[in-house]
């Protein structure tokens, strides 16, 4: 163990170089390429040589025989040694040049640096000072590998390791805490190691320098994950604890807002109906597949199929949920600990479902495990993609069975025990391949049943999610039960499994459901004592009609009923009932035809609305939307809606849809076990959804409303409400409600029509004076929830203090995406492309101020060239109009980013190589012709700065590079750029502004 301290020792001192070499290389810069104004300081040369000197002192190896040192450490000492020789070579340089008297400082420096510091020669240092951070960062890795290997009672060698990195270190920082993090809780060994190697930089460098260290690491264990797949899982060992705490973290990543939302707006199944799902019946096994016997036995597939409106959803939701008469309720669900090992899942509050006791007799005595997932096509897209389903399995299934999380992803795993970090947002992909993982790894002592509902629903290829459940049952352990209409594809993948067609089972349920809700009309049994005869004939009647479709019926009887007001006879219902027609479609067609001529404008602009917003709309959201002028929102008060002003805008909101809209929009309730609840406003089917915003009915909404009306700049006015009315103030930072509420408000303002866009000025100034004034009223709070070391927490309380909102964001926050974003509103505002708003306030240049007095250039935020700022942007590509913008500006592709190797077309160049295979694709391609168009340099020196932050290589000939060599793919890219130059060269784009010129002198 000796060894592993005298690694990281020295370790602690290459770290230390590393950083010194880069502040070296960018002092030199900074001389180079200072203009001739005198702005700038120079450098204390003396300063720096003596700093030198001493980091020097700190690379000399300790005696030792190299083979009895392991492999990792060994590499280390040899590292030391490289870093060796070029701190001489620093040195002898620095001796080179004397120091001038005071007058001539600034001409001589320039002037002897550029003779001994050629620009090859800067990029040569920081070529290999990457180099050294790579190859250091591996070593390190394995090191940290040795010391926390399970097969090594690493327990103890981790306490012994930092009780003697806090010997070496006393003096310098304080590590009382770290033994006793091991055993206890919150810090990984590799954190604690990391606090040392970092602890001989500079103080006020030294955060953000260890966050760029963890990063990393974090991407190495990464890459070793995705080059080794197959790799034997080696976790660290930590305490349970610990252990526990970690699995909860990695779990709650898994969840996204609105995961359970639609399973609980999916109405109850009415009293008494779908009894029969879990009955035996003599004949129905020639009429469908019997469900019961398919949960006990070991047949995989199920498909629940049949018509739109048939209650295939509510029959799923019957299916996974308890049974309210045998499972009592209990006042402390409400409070479950949602912990991971509880037995939770969509099946709620750890109470028994109806399924589950047969589900039982299949699993014998092995650990059952269910999972459900509801398809919502009028959700938000999470709800409707493979990736929400996902997500939603994995959450429950690990919530369960949470020691199936080392296997189900080792990088991350290994990533949060050593680091207590996780930064990486979830891919598609990774979650299909951890799905895969964990159902591998299911033994014979582990069943799992998952309930899928609403294939159709779903909003990509149906082939893809076939495929996944196919894969998912060659897994003996594995049951799946899905629902979907009955389409053509889901017919040839399912037609040989057990099945049922909903449709053809439920005329008793429906029969009981028209007659109980007669029965319990009084106008209606008096009718019924009267004309017995006909009132039971007309129940026949409405069943027969409805040919299975449950939600028809719910429509015909809401709507007959409603004739008893008025007095009707049986004899008068029977006719309103041979009005209505049989169709779905057709039904609503008739709904929409009969809505009062005086409320058709105002209903089309409800469901303009509801269908123009990205997300469910909360009804308060709506009934501020639903206010005629934008002023409203101008003139509100950052206040706290008070309950009475709430409960009074919510029953007004919902006597306006009930009147406008005839039931076709209806107010469902959220789930509340993760999220503040809001009541919000829906279709009332998803054929609702599909009639309405055909292109037929559109047409006629759209003549129906006045050509001023403008959804978007009615929901922004409302997002911006919503945001001043917040009732949850303490929390709002760490509260996701918050940052969706600004989200929302920015998505619709860059969607505002032409005829508006005068509005966006005055609504986003007034955005960014409520989320200035909420953080100021907040700061004093901040330290509550955030986890962070004392120093960052009271820098960003003083950045709220100030009214620097943004800075708040949960990623800037904790440093995850530091330096990386340019963290003012105006960088906000470009994210989403709200061109009106930057034209009109962005300087000259287009550069801001970011924290800590850094400027920073929108351009970056307008290409979105860093991925790990994963706010909810309105799209996945960047904005050309805003690229425009900014460029017309005076923005310069070729700004050197602070605190970042290469200038923002590097940046971009990267992002672009991501997607890059031969050719530019969209939207690159016309992003890359703007920029070169505007000065960006495509030259033999940027494509060898991105191979060398890419593969740590020194600049070479290129042009001898085979196909699919080592930087084949930059230097194709390069030859595309070239193209595009040529052609940019020739066109008559560039000679616009002279040539208009000439014409107007």
């Amino acid at each position: 163990m000796a060894e592993a301290i005298a690694a990281f020792s020295l370790a602690a001192n290459i770290v230390q170089f590393i950083d010194f070499g880069s502040n070296f290389a960018s002092n030199v810069c900074k001389i180079y390429w200072s203009g001739r104004d005198g702005a700038g300081e120079i450098p204390d040369l003396r300063k720096i040589t003596d700093d030198l000197q001493e980091v020097l002192k700190g690379l000399q190896l300790p005696a030792g025989n190299d083979g009895e040192i392991p492999g990792s450490e060994r590499g280390i000492r040899q590292l030391a040694e490289q870093c060796q020789h070029v701190a001489t070579e620093l040195l002898n340089s620095l001796n080179k040049v004397s120091l001038p008297d005071k007058a001539r400082k600034r001409d001589a420096l320039k002037a002897a640096f550029k003779i001994i510091w050629k620009e090859e020669e800067i990029k040569s240092l920081q070529v290999r000072l990457e180099g050294f951070r790579h190859q250091l960062t591996l070593h390190l890795l394995a090191s940290l590998r040795f010391a926390s290997d399970q097969s090594r009672k690493s327990l103890d060698q981790q306490e012994m390791v930092l009780h003697q990195l806090g010997a070496v270190n006393e003096g310098t920082r304080k590590l009382e805490g770290m033994v006793n993090q091991v055993t206890t809780s919150t810090e990984g060994i590799g954190a604690s190691v990391l606090d040392f190697i970092t602890s001989n930089i500079k103080f006020l460098e030294r955060t953000s320098e260890r966050r760029n260290w963890q990063k990393d690491f974090i991407a190495a264990i990464y890459r070793d994950g995705e080059n080794n797949v197959d790799r034997e899982i080696s976790a660290p060992s930590i305490s349970e604890h610990r252990e526990k705490s970690l699995q909860s973290a990695f779990v709650a990543r898994l969840r996204y807002p609105g995961m359970e939302d639609r399973e609980w707006r999916i109405a109850d199944a009415y009293e008494n109906t779908f009894q029969w799902i879990f009955e035996d019946h003599d004949l129905q096994e020639k009429r469908w597949s019997n469900f019961k016997e398919w949960l006990e036995s070991d047949l995989q597939l199920y498909w629940i199929t049949g018509k739109a409106g048939s209650g295939k959803s509510t029959l799923m939701k019957f299916i996974c949920h308890e049974d309210a008469s045998t499972n009592p309720p209990n006042p402390l669900d409400a409070t479950i600990d949602l912990q991971p090992g509880c037995r939770d899942t969509s099946m709620k509050y750890n109470r028994q479902s109806r399924c589950e006791k047969y589900l039982r007799k299949w699993a014998a005595d092995s650990r059952l495990i269910t999972a459900t997932f509801f398809f919502w096509n009028s959700g938000i897209d999470l709800q409707m993609s493979q990736k929400g389903l996902l997500l939603s399995l994995l959450f429950q299934i690990l919530r369960q069975c949470p020691e199936l999380i080392p296997f189900a992803s080792p990088s991350r795993w290994e990533a949060l025990c050593l680091f207590n970090d996780d930064p990486r947002e979830w891919t598609e992909q990774e979650l299909h391949q951890m799905l895969r993982f964990a159902t591998d790894k299911l033994t014979n002592d582990m069943k799992l049943c998952l309930f899928v509902d609403g294939l159709d629903e779903f909003d990509g290829r149906h082939d893809d999610l076939i495929c996944l459940f196919k894969d998912l049952i060659a897994s003996p352990n594995v049951k799946v039960c899905v629902s979907s209409r009955p389409w053509v594809l889901f017919e040839d993948a399912f037609k040989h499994r057990p099945s049922l067609m909903l449709q053809n089972l439920t005329y008793p349920d429906i029969k009981h459901y028209a007659t109980t809700n007669f029965q319990r009309d009084p106008s209606f049994a008096q009718l019924r004592s009267r004309e017995s005869k006909y009132a039971d004939q007309l129940v026949e009647n409405i069943v027969s009609k409805a040919c299975g479709v449950f939600l028809w019926v719910h429509l015909v009887v809401a709507s007959l009923l409603a004739g008893m007001g008025y007095g009707d006879r049986v004899s008068d219902l029977q006719r309103r009932l041979d009005l209505l027609p049989p169709d779905l479609e057709k039904l609503y067609e008739k709904i929409l035809q009969s809505l009062d001529p005086f409320y058709l404008e105002h209903a089309a602009q409800l469901f303009k609305l509801v269908q123009e917003s990205r997300d469910p709309l909360p009804l308060l959201l709506l009934s501020f939307a639903d206010e005629e002028s934008p002023e409203f929102a101008l003139n509100r008060p950052i206040q706290t809606i008070s309950r009475d002003e709430m409960f009074l805008r919510a029953d007004t909101m919902r006597r306006r849809l009930n009147s406008r809209c005839k039931g076709l929009l209806e107010v469902g309730s959220a789930s509340t076990e993760f999220g503040d609840g809001e009541d919000t406003v829906q279709y009332l089917h998803r054929t609702v959804k599909d009639y309405i915003e055909s292109a037929d009915v559109q047409q006629r909404l759209g003549f129906a409303m006045k050509t001023s009306f403008d959804p978007h700049l009615r929901l922004c006015a409302g997002n911006l409400t919503h945001l001043k009315v917040i009732n949850n103030i303490v929390n709002f930072l760490a509260d996701g409600t918050f940052w969706t509420r600004v989200q929302r408000c920015l998505y619709s303002a860059s969607r505002i029509q032409p005829m508006n866009r005068a509005f966006i000025v005055p609504l986003l100034d007034e955005l960014d004076r409520s989320g200035s004034s909420l953080a100021k009223s907040i700061s004093r709070h901040w330290g509550r929830w955030l986890s962070l070391e004392t120093g960052r927490n009271e820098f960003i309380n003083s950045l709220l203090e100030a009214g620097q909102w943004v800075p708040s964001h949960p990623l800037l926050s904790e440093g995850v995406i530091q330096y990386r974003f340019g963290s003012n509103f105006l960088s906000l505002v470009v994210r989403y492309g709200v061109v009106e708003y930057v034209e009109a306030k962005v300087n000259q240049g287009c550069l801001v101020q970011q924290v800590r007095n850094r400027i920073w250039p929108l351009l970056l935020d307008a290409t979105y060239a860093d991925s790990r700022w994963q706010i909810e942007c309105h799209d996945a590509v960047p904005c050309l109009d805003m690229i425009a913008c900014l460029l017309n500006k005076g923005a310069d592709p070729n700004y050197l980013v602070p605190y970042r190797v290469g200038s923002v077309w590097v940046q971009i160049l990267e992002s672009i190589l991501e997607d890059f295979d031969v050719t530019l694709k969209p939207p690159w391609a016309a992003i890359a012709r703007l920029m070169i168009e505007h000065g960006a340099e495509v030259n033999k020196s940027v494509i060898d700065l991105l191979i060398m932050k890419r593969y740590n290589l020194p600049p070479r000939d290129w042009d001898s590079v085979g196909p699919f060599g080592t930087g084949w793919r930059e230097l194709q890219l390069f030859r595309e750029l070239s193209s595009i130059r040529r052609a940019t060269a020739r066109s008559w784009i560039p000679w616009l502004p002279w040539a208009q010129e000439r014409i107007g002198s």
